[in-house]
Protein backbone atom coordinates (compact mmCIF):
# COMPACT_ATOMS: atom_id res chain seq x y z
CA UNK A 1 0.00 0.00 0.00
CA UNK A 2 1.06 3.58 -0.52
CA UNK A 3 -0.50 6.97 0.15
CA UNK A 4 -0.68 10.02 -2.08
CA UNK A 5 -2.08 13.51 -1.72
CA UNK A 6 -4.59 14.75 -4.30
CA UNK A 7 -6.48 18.03 -4.70
CA UNK A 8 -9.37 16.63 -2.67
CA UNK A 9 -7.14 15.25 0.11
CA UNK A 10 -4.88 12.32 0.88
CA UNK A 11 -5.76 8.83 -0.31
CA UNK A 12 -4.50 5.32 0.35
CA UNK A 13 -3.74 3.47 -2.89
CA UNK A 14 -4.56 -0.24 -2.66
CA UNK A 15 -3.43 -2.49 -5.57
CA UNK A 16 -6.18 -4.82 -6.81
CA UNK A 17 -4.90 -7.72 -8.95
CA UNK A 18 -6.55 -7.74 -12.35
CA UNK A 19 -8.26 -4.39 -11.74
CA UNK A 20 -7.43 -0.72 -11.34
CA UNK A 21 -6.00 0.42 -8.03
CA UNK A 22 -8.51 1.34 -5.33
CA UNK A 23 -8.27 4.83 -3.84
CA UNK A 24 -9.44 5.08 -0.23
CA UNK A 25 -9.75 8.59 1.30
CA UNK A 26 -7.60 9.10 4.40
CA UNK A 27 -9.48 10.71 7.29
CA UNK A 28 -7.79 12.11 10.38
CA UNK A 29 -11.05 12.39 12.31
CA UNK A 30 -14.62 11.12 12.20
CA UNK A 31 -17.85 11.29 14.16
CA UNK A 32 -18.77 8.20 16.16
CA UNK A 33 -21.59 7.86 18.70
CA UNK A 34 -21.92 11.63 19.03
CA UNK A 35 -18.24 12.43 19.62
CA UNK A 36 -15.20 13.11 17.45
CA UNK A 37 -12.59 10.39 17.08
CA UNK A 38 -9.22 11.69 15.90
CA UNK A 39 -5.48 11.31 16.35
CA UNK A 40 -5.05 14.73 17.93
CA UNK A 41 -7.00 16.80 20.49
CA UNK A 42 -10.19 14.74 20.30
CA UNK A 43 -11.39 16.18 23.63
CA UNK A 44 -11.74 19.74 22.35
CA UNK A 45 -13.00 18.53 18.96
CA UNK A 46 -15.76 16.53 20.64
CA UNK A 47 -16.63 19.40 22.97
CA UNK A 48 -16.85 21.84 20.05
CA UNK A 49 -19.14 19.42 18.21
CA UNK A 50 -21.46 19.01 21.21
CA UNK A 51 -21.55 22.78 21.80
CA UNK A 52 -22.58 23.36 18.19
CA UNK A 53 -25.41 20.85 18.54
CA UNK A 54 -26.46 22.48 21.83
CA UNK A 55 -26.65 25.87 20.10
CA UNK A 56 -28.87 24.36 17.40
CA UNK A 57 -31.20 22.94 20.05
CA UNK A 58 -31.30 26.26 21.90
CA UNK A 59 -32.25 28.15 18.75
CA UNK A 60 -35.07 25.71 18.06
CA UNK A 61 -36.54 26.25 21.53
CA UNK A 62 -35.55 29.90 21.80
CA UNK A 63 -39.16 31.08 21.70
CA UNK A 64 -40.05 28.99 24.75
CA UNK A 65 -36.82 29.60 26.62
CA UNK A 66 -36.49 33.38 26.24
CA UNK A 67 -39.76 34.70 24.76
CA UNK A 68 -42.65 36.47 26.45
CA UNK A 69 -45.28 33.91 27.50
CA UNK A 70 -46.79 32.28 30.54
CA UNK A 71 -43.91 29.90 31.37
CA UNK A 72 -42.09 30.79 34.58
CA UNK A 73 -38.32 31.06 34.86
CA UNK A 74 -38.25 27.74 36.74
CA UNK A 75 -40.19 26.04 33.95
CA UNK A 76 -37.93 27.51 31.28
CA UNK A 77 -34.87 26.26 33.15
CA UNK A 78 -36.37 22.77 33.43
CA UNK A 79 -36.95 22.76 29.65
CA UNK A 80 -33.32 23.77 29.10
CA UNK A 81 -32.03 21.21 31.60
CA UNK A 82 -34.14 18.43 30.08
CA UNK A 83 -33.81 19.21 26.36
CA UNK A 84 -30.68 21.32 25.82
CA UNK A 85 -28.12 20.47 28.50
CA UNK A 86 -28.10 16.69 27.71
CA UNK A 87 -27.24 17.52 24.08
CA UNK A 88 -23.93 18.91 25.31
CA UNK A 89 -23.19 16.47 28.14
CA UNK A 90 -23.73 13.38 25.97
CA UNK A 91 -20.36 11.80 25.25
CA UNK A 92 -18.03 14.54 26.50
CA UNK A 93 -17.46 12.85 29.86
CA UNK A 94 -16.36 9.70 28.05
CA UNK A 95 -13.79 11.57 25.95
CA UNK A 96 -12.77 13.95 28.74
CA UNK A 97 -12.50 17.75 28.74
CA UNK A 98 -9.48 20.02 28.76
CA UNK A 99 -9.39 23.06 31.03
CA UNK A 100 -9.87 25.32 28.01
CA UNK A 101 -12.82 23.20 26.92
CA UNK A 102 -14.44 23.40 30.35
CA UNK A 103 -14.11 27.20 30.34
CA UNK A 104 -15.61 27.44 26.87
CA UNK A 105 -18.52 25.16 27.78
CA UNK A 106 -19.27 27.06 30.99
CA UNK A 107 -19.19 30.38 29.13
CA UNK A 108 -21.68 29.19 26.51
CA UNK A 109 -24.02 27.70 29.12
CA UNK A 110 -23.85 30.83 31.27
CA UNK A 111 -24.83 32.98 28.30
CA UNK A 112 -27.83 30.72 27.66
CA UNK A 113 -28.93 30.70 31.29
CA UNK A 114 -28.69 34.47 31.66
CA UNK A 115 -30.81 34.85 28.52
CA UNK A 116 -33.36 32.48 30.02
CA UNK A 117 -33.61 34.40 33.31
CA UNK A 118 -33.53 37.78 31.46
CA UNK A 119 -30.62 38.98 33.58
CA UNK A 120 -28.07 40.81 31.44
CA UNK A 121 -24.86 41.92 33.11
CA UNK A 122 -24.78 45.33 31.39
CA UNK A 123 -28.15 46.14 32.97
CA UNK A 124 -28.20 44.40 36.36
CA UNK A 125 -24.43 44.56 37.12
CA UNK A 126 -24.68 41.13 38.75
CA UNK A 127 -21.93 38.55 38.46
CA UNK A 128 -22.83 35.28 36.81
CA UNK A 129 -23.04 33.36 40.08
CA UNK A 130 -25.12 36.12 41.72
CA UNK A 131 -27.52 36.29 38.79
CA UNK A 132 -28.13 32.53 38.78
CA UNK A 133 -28.37 32.36 42.57
CA UNK A 134 -31.08 35.05 42.53
CA UNK A 135 -33.25 32.62 40.53
CA UNK A 136 -32.15 29.52 42.45
CA UNK A 137 -30.54 28.09 39.31
CA UNK A 138 -27.36 25.99 39.60
CA UNK A 139 -24.22 27.25 37.90
CA UNK A 140 -22.77 25.40 34.89
CA UNK A 141 -19.89 24.13 37.06
CA UNK A 142 -22.38 22.63 39.49
CA UNK A 143 -24.37 21.01 36.69
CA UNK A 144 -21.26 19.51 35.10
CA UNK A 145 -19.92 18.35 38.46
CA UNK A 146 -23.22 16.62 39.14
CA UNK A 147 -22.91 14.64 35.91
CA UNK A 148 -19.31 13.65 36.71
CA UNK A 149 -20.06 12.49 40.25
CA UNK A 150 -23.14 10.63 39.06
CA UNK A 151 -21.03 8.75 36.52
CA UNK A 152 -18.46 7.88 39.17
CA UNK A 153 -21.18 6.40 41.39
CA UNK A 154 -22.63 4.43 38.48
CA UNK A 155 -19.20 3.05 37.59
CA UNK A 156 -18.53 2.00 41.17
CA UNK A 157 -21.91 0.26 41.43
CA UNK A 158 -21.42 -1.44 38.08
CA UNK A 159 -17.96 -2.70 38.98
CA UNK A 160 -19.39 -4.38 42.08
CA UNK A 161 -21.99 -6.26 40.02
CA UNK A 162 -19.99 -7.34 36.97
CA UNK A 163 -18.23 -10.66 36.66
CA UNK A 164 -14.39 -10.53 36.60
CA UNK A 165 -14.33 -11.57 32.93
CA UNK A 166 -16.86 -8.94 31.78
CA UNK A 167 -15.55 -6.85 28.87
CA UNK A 168 -17.06 -3.70 30.41
CA UNK A 169 -14.29 -3.82 33.02
CA UNK A 170 -11.71 -3.22 30.29
CA UNK A 171 -13.10 0.26 29.62
CA UNK A 172 -10.98 2.78 31.51
CA UNK A 173 -12.39 5.92 33.12
CA UNK A 174 -9.13 7.09 34.70
CA UNK A 175 -9.71 10.67 33.55
CA UNK A 176 -13.07 11.03 35.31
CA UNK A 177 -11.93 11.52 38.98
CA UNK A 178 -9.56 14.30 37.92
CA UNK A 179 -12.28 15.93 35.83
CA UNK A 180 -14.72 15.79 38.76
CA UNK A 181 -12.09 17.36 41.03
CA UNK A 182 -11.45 20.22 38.60
CA UNK A 183 -15.18 20.92 38.33
CA UNK A 184 -15.44 20.87 42.13
CA UNK A 185 -12.66 23.47 42.35
CA UNK A 186 -14.44 25.63 39.78
CA UNK A 187 -17.53 25.67 42.00
CA UNK A 188 -15.44 27.07 44.82
CA UNK A 189 -14.00 29.70 42.46
CA UNK A 190 -17.50 30.78 41.43
CA UNK A 191 -18.49 31.28 45.06
CA UNK A 192 -15.66 33.83 45.38
CA UNK A 193 -16.81 35.86 42.39
CA UNK A 194 -17.19 39.49 43.54
CA UNK A 195 -18.85 42.55 42.14
CA UNK A 196 -16.33 44.92 40.58
CA UNK A 197 -15.76 48.08 42.72
CA UNK A 198 -16.28 50.40 39.75
CA UNK A 199 -19.86 49.17 39.45
CA UNK A 200 -20.85 51.19 42.50
CA UNK A 201 -20.42 54.46 40.60
CA UNK A 202 -21.80 55.64 37.30
CA UNK A 203 -24.82 53.34 37.28
CA UNK A 204 -26.11 54.94 34.10
CA UNK A 205 -23.09 53.67 32.17
CA UNK A 206 -23.29 50.01 31.06
CA UNK A 207 -20.43 48.00 32.51
CA UNK A 208 -19.23 44.61 31.24
CA UNK A 209 -17.53 42.41 33.83
CA UNK A 210 -15.45 39.35 32.89
CA UNK A 211 -16.54 36.23 34.76
CA UNK A 212 -13.01 34.79 34.79
CA UNK A 213 -10.94 37.77 36.02
CA UNK A 214 -11.18 41.36 37.34
CA UNK A 215 -11.27 42.96 33.88
CA UNK A 216 -14.11 45.47 33.55
CA UNK A 217 -14.97 47.78 30.68
CA UNK A 218 -17.67 50.09 29.32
Amino acid sequence: FRSRRFNDGGKLIVPVPGHEDAYIPIQTSTKYLGVIISYHNFEDASLKHRLQLMQVGFRRLNRWLTGKHCLSIAQRFQIWRTCIFPIFSYGVFATGMTQAGITKAMTQMTIMLRRIIHDHSYLTRRTNSAALASRNIPTPARLLHGIATGLLRSLAERAALLQPHDLALTITWDHLPDLAQRLHQLQATESLELQHPSLEAGFDTPIFQCAQCDFCTT
